[in-house]
């Protein structure tokens, strides 16, 4: 997987890449057991390395299939990541109180998430 770098993204652009590299991965077919963000990396990037993936960066996947079909028409290059967060809530396999959950950060239960629903039933 290529980290998210500037120099990596112009390195690529110049080599003639464009459209978006996807270093994310495969979605699980539950919606209500994962969370998913999304990063969308650029040359026009603020941060770059593990750095890039906060807040700030994050994408609902509603934001990224969008950002997605704006940026086809750009003949630019990015990377695409995601990162999976478990969700709390009834119905879910997770126990908060595990080691194994220790520093997690938890999503919210599916039927609280704020953000909108897109086909397959992810938020």
């Amino acid at each position: 997987m290529l980290q998210p770098y500037v120099e990596v993204v112009r390195g690529r652009k110049r080599r003639g890449r464009r459209g978006v590299s996807y270093f994310g991965r495969f979605l699980h077919p539950n919606p209500k057991l994962w969370k998913y963000y999304f990063y969308f990396f650029t040359e026009d990037a603020e941060k770059e390395g593990e750095d890039f993936f906060c807040t700030d960066n994050r994408l609902c996947i509603a934001d990224y299939k969008k950002r997605i079909a704006t940026f086809d028409q750009e003949k630019d290059l990015a990377f695409a990541y995601n990162r999976r967060h478990p969700r709390r809530g009834p119905g879910t396999p997770f126990d908060e109180s595990r080691e194994r959950w220790e520093g997690v950060e938890w999503a919210p239960p599916f039927d609280e998430d704020p953000d909108p629903e897109v086909e397959d039933g992810f938020r």
